[in-house]
C-alpha cells in the first residue's frame, strides 16, 4: 500500500508535509500583538481534555501561571478568561459597553435561542429594549396580582404536604424543590401553578433535571458550547440531541400557554409576564416567537438557579453541625414559631442571611458566567483584546479568592458577620455575575431561596440519612454546578 513512498517520492511527501504541519502549528499558536498569554492545549480540542472535574478551579490555577486576563483555546475558539474581582469588575462594569456582547455559538443558536429570547441575544437595540422591559416588569415581582410572599406561601402548602408524605423515610428532595421552584416561575411568567403529578408539568421538570442536574448529559452538552463541532461527535452528539429535543418540547409547552394568553388577553387585567409582553409589543409572529424564547430563558434560569441553590443550602445544613438550629432559633425569635416568615423579616435575621450568603459563595450554581464578547478593541490590565473576542468571567475565582476569604474551601457563615453579629454584605460574592448582563431574575431567586429555606426549617427538622451520609464536596459541573444526589430525612416540628 505504501510502496510508492520510497526514494524520491518519500522525500517529496516529507517536503510537502513538513511546511504544512509547520504552518498549522504556527496558526494554532499564533496570537495577536499584545494579546494575553495562556494555554493552547492540543490541536482541534484545545484545553478541553485538560479542564478536569472542576473547570473553574483549573482556569484559576492556570491564570496564576499565565496572568490575568489569560487567553485559552477551547477547541478552535480563542477565549479570554477573567479572574478575580478587580479584573472582572473592570471589564463587566467599568468597561461594560465594550464587554456586553454575546458570541455566536452554533450549539446555543441551533438548540437554544435562534436569535431570540434574552439570555443569548447579542448586545444591541433588541437586547436593550428586551432587557429594559424585563427589568421593569419583574422589578419587585410586581407583575400580576400576587406578591412573592403570597406565591411562596401558596406553594409551601403543597410542598409541605409532599414533605409530610415523606417523613421518616430517606429520600432525595431534588424533585420536590424543583417542582416548587418551577411553579413559582410559572406563576410569574404564565400565571399558572401545576400539580406535582400533572403529566405535562412533570415532563417539563424532568427535562430540566436531565439537561442540568442528572448524569453526564449536562456536562457533555456544556462542552459543546466551547467547541460546536463536538455536537457531531459521540458521546457529545447524543447529549446535544437530547437537550436540543428537550428545549423544543419546552418551547412547545410555552407556546401553548402563549396562544391561550392571546385568546384571553385583556389589557385592563394584566395577569403575568406573558400578558405584560402582549401589552407592550405588537402582535406579530416574530414577537410571539420572541416571547416564547424569552419565557424559555426565564424558566431555565429561574428553575435551575433556585432549586440548585436550595439543594446546596440544605446539604450544607445537613453537614455543618449547628447551622440548622441557629436558623430555627432565629426564626422563632424574629418571626415566631407559628407565623409565616416574610421578606421584611430578612433584615432582622442576620445569621440566616449570612448562611445563605455563604452558600452562594461556597457553591455558586454558575461559577463561570455565560460567555461575553467584546464589541470594540479594548485594553484590559495592559493587554490588547480585539473586537469580537469571546470573554469568560470566572466567578469561582472571586468566590474562592484566598486573598479575600480565609480558607475559602471551608463553609463558614461567620465570615459574613461582624463582631456584633450583624450581617455584612460583600461585593465579592458573585453568584449572579456583574454588569448590564447580570442575571435578570437575581432578586426573584434571592427572595425564593430565603422564603423557601426559612419556611422549610420552620416546619421541619432535616436529618442526615445514616445509611449514606452526604458530603458538600460532591458536585457536578455542567450547564450548572449542582450537588451530587443525596438523601435526607424530614421530621415535622409541630
Amino acid at each position: 500500500m505504501f510502496e510508492f513512498l520510497t526514494g524520491s517520492n518519500l522525500y517529496a511527501a516529507i517536503a510537502l508535509l513538513v511546511p504544512l504541519i509547520t504552518s498549522l502549528l504556527l496558526w494554532w499558536y499564533k496570537r495577536p500583538p499584545n494579546f494575553p498569554s495562556g494555554p493552547r492545549g492540543i490541536p482541534l480540542f484545545g484545553v478541553i481534555p485538560f479542564l478536569g472535574k472542576n473547570p473553574p478551579e483549573t482556569l484559576w490555577r492556570w491564570s496564576r501561571i499565565y496572568g490575568n486576563p489569560m487567553s485559552v483555546r477551547f477547541g478552535r475558539t480563542e477565549a479570554v478568561v477573567l479572574c478575580g474581582y478587580e479584573t472582572i469588575n473592570e471589564a463587566l462594569v467599568k468597561q461594560s459597553a465594550s464587554f456586553s456582547g454575546r458570541p455566536y455559538s452554533p450549539t446555543m443558536f441551533d438548540a437554544f435561542h435562534r436569535g431570540r429570547g434574552i439570555s443569548f441575544l447579542d448586545y444591541g437595540q433588541l437586547w436593550k429594549s428586551q432587557r429594559t422591559f424585563g427589568l421593569r416588569t419583574l422589578k419587585g415581582v410586581g407583575v400580576g396580582r400576587k406578591t412573592m410572599e403570597e406565591r411562596v406561601t401558596d406553594e409551601m402548602e403543597y410542598l409541605t404536604d409532599r414533605l409530610l408524605s415523606k417523613q421518616g423515610i430517606p429520600f432525595n428532595i431534588e424533585s420536590e424543590l424543583t417542582n416548587a421552584a418551577a411553579n413559582i416561575i410559572c406563576n410569574i411568567v404564565i400565571g399558572r401553578r401545576f400539580a406535582y403529578d400533572d403529566d405535562e408539568f412533570h415532563k417539563v421538570v424532568e427535562m430540566f433535571a436531565e439537561s442540568f442536574s442528572r448524569g453526564s448529559t449536562g456536562f457533555l452538552f456544556y462542552m459543546t458550547m466551547f467547541e460546536g463541532d463536538l455536537r457531531h461527535v459521540p458521546p457529545f452528539k447524543g447529549a446535544y440531541q437530547r437537550v436540543a429535543g428537550y428545549l423544543d418540547d419546552i418551547r412547545d409547552f410555552v407556546r401553548g400557554h402563549v396562544v391561550e394568553h392571546k385568546l384571553t388577553f385583556d389589557k385592563n387585567y394584566i395577569r403575568d409576564f406573558c400578558d405584560a409582553f402582549l401589552e407592550s409589543f405588537e402582535d406579530t409572529d416574530e414577537n410571539t416567537e420572541q416571547l416564547v424564547h424569552y419565557i424559555q430563558d426565564l424558566l431555565v434560569a429561574g428553575i435551575e438557579t433556585t432549586s440548585s441553590t436550595l439543594r446546596w443550602a440544605i446539604l450544607c445544613l445537613l453537614v455543618e453541625e449547628g447551622t440548622q438550629e441557629k436558623i430555627y432559633q432565629e426564626i422563632k425569635s424574629v418571626v415566631g414559631e407559628h407565623r409565616m416568615p416574610l421578606l421584611r423579616h430578612k433584615l432582622e435575621m442576620d445569621y440566616t442571611r449570612s448562611f445563605i450568603e455563604e452558600t452562594m459563595r461556597f457553591r455558586a450554581v454558575a461559577p463561570l458566567s455565560p460567555s461575553h464578547k467584546t464589541t470594540d478593541d479594548v485594553i484590559l490590565n495592559g493587554k490588547t483584546i480585539p473586537k469580537n473576542t469571546e470573554i469568560i468571567a470566572n466567578l469561582w475565582s472571586v468566590n474562592n479568592d484566598p486573598e479575600t476569604w480565609n480558607n475559602p474551601k471551608k463553609f463558614d457563615p461567620r465570615r459574613h458577620l461582624d463582631n456584633e453579629g450583624c450581617f455584612i454584605q460583600s461585593k465579592k460574592v458573585l453568584p449572579f455575575s456583574l454588569g448590564p448582563r447580570h442575571c435578570l431574575g437575581q432578586d426573584i431567586a434571592k427572595a425564593e431561596v430565603f422564603l423557601f429555606l426559612v419556611n422549610i426549617i420552620r416546619k421541619f427538622k432535616l436529618s442526615v440519612d445514616p445509611s449514606a451520609p452526604p458530603s458538600a464536596d460532591n458536585g457536578k459541573h455542567g450547564s450548572a454546578f449542582v450537588p451530587a444526589p443525596f438523601n435526607l430525612i424530614v421530621t415535622p416540628r409541630f
